[in-house]
């Protein structure tokens, strides 16, 4: 029985911030190598490869191989090949955005964000990319209290696909606030002379709404 002749091959790896191109390492030669192991005498190797990143993540730089022998025959068959792959990483540009606050007395209805109420603090989007109008504040408050003003990220390039992944985004969230309604409300006072009963008001007679309005369908209700 023949066993095959045991080798590994590796490729390098690369890295770069996103810039609209491919990351490859594209030179055979230099950006593969036999790391353990050794061919044949007058054999010899030939890579292809075959990695390729074009977006903000990573990936193995892949590639293939064929061994041959003095004479161009192919004796790959001949041979165990381990393979140690790269990383090819792309990293997103980093940029920064915020949104503005808001703060309303509670009405009843909703307190929405200004869709516009939004800022590019910092970094730069690439040449022909831009935020399109699918970016915007939507901060969205029923009740009272407080929330982070949310912002919707969509970039574009100028061909019109979205590369919103290839931008890292930090947020400085603005707050949409809803503050409760102000009412004053004042209690009758009651005298009368010690008859061994309870002297208590009346629920219903004994207050007044002094200030603030009810909404609409609100009503006021309790004991004394």
């Amino acid at each position: 029985k023949i066993e095959p002749i045991q080798i590994t091959a590796a490729s390098l790896g690369d890295w770069k911030y996103y810039d609209g191109e491919p990351l490859v390492r594209n030179n055979p030669e230099t950006d593969v190598s036999i790391i353990a192991g050794e061919l044949f005498a007058g054999h010899t190797i030939e890579f292809t490869i075959t990695g390729i990143q074009y977006v903000a993540g990573s990936s193995l730089n892949t590639f293939a191989f064929e061994i041959k022998d003095a004479k161009g025959n192919s004796v790959t068959e001949n041979y165990n090949v381990s393979t140690d792959y790269g990383d090819l990483e792309i990293l997103p540009i980093d940029i920064s955005v915020s949104t503005d606050s808001k703060k309303d007395v509670f009405t009843g209805n909703p307190l929405e964000a200004d869709p516009a109420g939004w800022k590019h603090l910092s970094g730069e989007l690439l040449d022909g990319h831009y935020f399109t109008s699918n970016t915007k504040a939507v901060g969205r408050l029923i009740d009272v209290g407080t929330i982070e003003n949310e912002i919707d990220i969509e970039i574009f390039d100028g061909e019109g696909n979205d590369v919103t992944r290839n931008y890292n985004v930090e947020k400085f969230l603005g707050t949409i606030e809803l503050l409760p309604m102000e009412l004053t409300i004042v209690t009758e006072s009651k005298t009368e002379v010690y008859t061994g009963e309870k002297l208590v008001s009346n629920w219903e007679t004994g207050w007044e709404l002094l200030g603030g309005q009810l909404l609409d369908g609100h009503e006021i209700k309790g004991s004394m």
